[in-house]
């Protein structure tokens, strides 16, 4: 009884089928089987199905007229992010659901992480089957003694039903109290040199203006509760190397990072010449050392440090650790960071340029810095204008509203290495550590965990930076 067949119209199992598919739409898309994954989460964290009946006629109908029972119902235990997560992904219009499953997961490890939803936000509160009213004890009649009414007595609902906000109450009156007794120090999230400092549905963040660009900073969190983060690669995932060896690590401090790369437009605001090869303002500065880096930061630096500023300004470029954290927004061990579709997230090499880094893969013996050198040449080679570093905030940001973390250009870290060893080993090496690929790099080279080797006086068509601000309280 809980299958159904229509001929021509619709196939499914009732419980789980969306109404557009009860309905037999002709187009039916990717958004009836998150319908179904909804219904099936529903039943893995209550044990019924959301929808249920003695006929298959029962179910559909409940399924086309009958709003969510509240899956709190049959377990209490379930948080209001999880609650909207299921309400999100059931929703009665396909329009108003998750549209793709990226969306669908992307909510379910921010609930997990214990963050704010990012497309379910605020539809936690169901109102499921309505609960029948509570028996009201009615007045006692007037006494016919002295003609004066009996006192009637405190029902038991009276507490259920005013208990909670009464304490709600109390508990906000106590966290004003105490907000004013400590006088939170809310400098260190809108320092001076800030042109606007709110926050969003990704994170807090800062804009700084520099000359006619504004640069969008986001606060990362460190530290001993929010700073732990794994980082490295599994031996399974694609193109591995022994450097990318899994390590746990704590970013000690909370930091602000650059929502993007340092773009051309931004770059020529404080430098006297452009580098890059493909010239947009609005692409990330490319053909840029460590060492050219470096003096764009010191002279964004000189520009806050005057003595009109009393918040400290502290500019430079993350430490491996810092990046990877950034890069996976919190989703640990995922190979291409965040987002876990490198296509959806990544302008990595295309076309001819591809087709030869596949060519060269197929050698397992090679050196990756000599197949590195042989497509390179083969670039120079080959590729017409159209090809090269994209315009910045194109693709969908991470789940901490960071974009391109990975392709479009290699970002350039302040780590020192020897391009061998891991993470887990210190070394005084003669290259700096650039991340995240690049539009010239192979898919498999724009991952969280990759990390590339260059000399801090050399740059390349595909090498780029973004910046971090240290996080430091407001001077007295």
């Amino acid at each position: 009884d809980d299958r159904m067949t229509m001929t021509g119209a619709a196939m499914g199992t009732p419980s789980y089928m969306s109404p557009e598919h009860i309905r037999g739409v002709a187009d039916i898309d990717i958004r009836t089987d998150i319908y179904a994954f909804g219904s099936t989460l529903y039943k893995m964290i209550t044990g019924v199905e959301p929808f249920h009946g003695e006929t298959v006629y029962a179910i559909t109908h409940s399924i086309i007229s009958q709003p969510i029972p509240d899956p709190r119902e049959l377990n209490a235990s379930l948080s209001n992010p999880i609650v909207g997560i299921i309400r999100k992904a059931m929703a009665k219009d396909r329009n108003e659901r998750y549209q793709t499953p990226e969306q669908f997961l992307q909510d379910v490890e921010a609930a997990l992480g214990g963050h704010q939803l990012i497309h379910a936000q605020g539809l936690g509160q169901i109102a499921g089957v309505e609960r029948p009213p509570e028996p009201v004890e009615e007045q006692s009649a007037p006494s016919m003694k002295g003609m004066a009414p009996t006192v009637s007595k405190v029902h038991g609902s009276f507490l259920r039903t005013y208990a909670k906000p009464i304490m709600f109450i109390v508990l906000i009156l106590w966290f004003v109290f105490l907000i004013d007794m400590l006088k939170l120090d809310t400098s260190r999230y809108e320092p001076d040199w800030a042109t606007r400092a709110d926050k969003d549905n990704y994170s807090r963040f800062v804009d700084v203006t520099v000359g006619a660009e504004v640069l969008k900073l986001r606060l990362i969190r460190g530290g001993e509760k929010h700073g732990h983060v794994v980082i490295g690669a599994q031996r399974t995932e694609p193109g591995y190397r022994r450097d990318e060896t899994m390590m746990q690590g704590m970013v000690e401090h909370d930091f602000w990072i650059a929502e993007t790369e340092v773009t051309q437009a931004l770059w020529q605001e404080l430098m006297d010449e452009n580098p890059s090869d493909h010239i947009n303002s609005y692409a990330p500065v490319h053909n840029v050392s460590y060492k050219q880096a470096q003096e764009f930061i010191t002279r964004l630096n000189k520009v806050f440090n005057s003595e009109k500023f009393e918040s400290p300004f502290k500019a430079r470029l993350p430490t491996e650790l810092e990046w990877e954290m950034a890069c996976r927004a919190g989703a640990e061990l995922k190979a291409f960071g965040d987002q876990d579709v490198s296509d959806a997230v990544a302008y990595t090499a295309a076309g001819k340029i591809k087709d030869e880094w596949e060519r060269l893969y197929k050698d397992q013996e090679k050196d990756p810095l000599i197949i590195e050198e042989e497509v390179w040449q083969f670039t120079i080679e080959q590729i017409d204008d159209k090809i090269g570093p994209q315009l910045v905030k194109q693709l969908q940001p991470n789940r901490w509203g960071l974009h391109d973390m990975m392709g479009n250009v290699a970002e350039w870290c302040s780590d020192d290495w020897d391009g061998v060893s891991t993470h887990a080993e210190s070394v005084a090496g003669d290259f700096k550590v650039l991340r995240g690929g690049s539009w010239f790099h192979h898919s498999n080279r724009s991952r969280a965990a990759c990390r590339e080797a260059m000399h801090p006086d050399n740059g390349s068509a595909f090498t780029g930076f973004r910046i971090v601000v240290e996080l430091a309280k407001k001077t007295e």
